[in-house]
């Protein structure tokens, strides 16, 4: 993947240069490059050994930049890069940059173990929006090991994105209200032209028919209040779009504090 991260930071970094960047003026939030990547079920073996193994040539150089791992079952993988300002795109495509070029053979080889193990791939940033999620105020990362998560794409209509925005404020307070605090994370697309989709991530259950099985039960607690929302949102939204899956973080990499 190598050749393919190298490559996608060009083009985020040419995106960003006709992108306004007013938003600086607020306190940054964590914002990820996301690249998404389409696989069948005998390429995600071939993928995540590769990505396994150039994270650990990433810990024996000390990299100091991480990336995270989540796959679906429909045959999506992520692999994204956390960041705050948009200037450390640079200083990521430096590092990275200095590294294959300071241990050629060993890119050569990790770049190897790449090829034919996806069908496409594209890449996008990914904005944490953290006034409309719910996150454990003091959230350790695991060495290792599996989350299930519920991802959703909803797709707004045009010119309803705020009245959108103040439904996920009241679904929010719904599941706060009622003591539900499992991870629910929005996330909203760095550039304009995809501000008419909301990203969000839910880790409710540990698999996929807990989730289903403790969500309807959340609604049936929401009660009218929640029909009601649930009517509001359906006349603002074009389609929803939804994938079960995990993050992994036994293919994700931290480096050390």
């Amino acid at each position: 993947m190598k050749t393919i991260y190298t490559g996608l930071l060009v083009l985020l970094i040419f995106a960003l240069t006709n992108f306004s960047l007013s938003a600086q003026e607020n306190p940054p939030k964590i914002r990820y490059m996301v690249w998404e990547v389409q696989v069948n079920p005998l390429q995600q073996e071939k993928l995540l050994n590769a990505i396994k193994s150039q994270n650990a040539f990433l810990k024996e150089q000390n990299h100091p930049f991480a990336n995270i791992t989540q796959y679906t079952n429909e045959g999506y993988l992520w692999y994204s890069i956390p960041f705050t300002n948009y200037a450390d795109i640079d200083k990521i495509e430096a590092a990275s940059q200095k590294l294959w070029k300071e241990h050629s053979e060993k890119s050569k080889e990790l770049q190897e173990l790449f090829d034919g193990a996806f069908n496409t791939i594209g890449g996008f940033i990914l904005e944490y929006q953290p006034e409309l999620s719910i996150r454990a105020a003091e959230r350790d990362i695991p060495a290792n090991g599996k989350r299930f998560r519920f991802f959703e794409k909803f797709y707004i209509k045009y010119g309803k994105e705020k009245e959108f925005e103040e439904l996920v404020k009241r679904y929010k307070e719904l599941r706060e209200t009622n003591g539900f605090k499992d991870d629910f994370l929005t996330m909203y697309p760095a550039f304009a032209p995809e501000m008419n989709v909301v990203y969000f991530i839910d880790e409710t259950g540990s698999n996929a028919a807990e989730h289903f099985s403790d969500i309807e039960k959340h609604w049936e607690i929401f009660g009218q209040e929640g029909e009601e929302l649930w009517n509001d949102v359906k006349q603002v939204i074009e389609k929803i779009e939804t994938r079960t899956g995990l993050i992994d973080y036994d293919v994700s990499y931290f480096p050390e504090e």
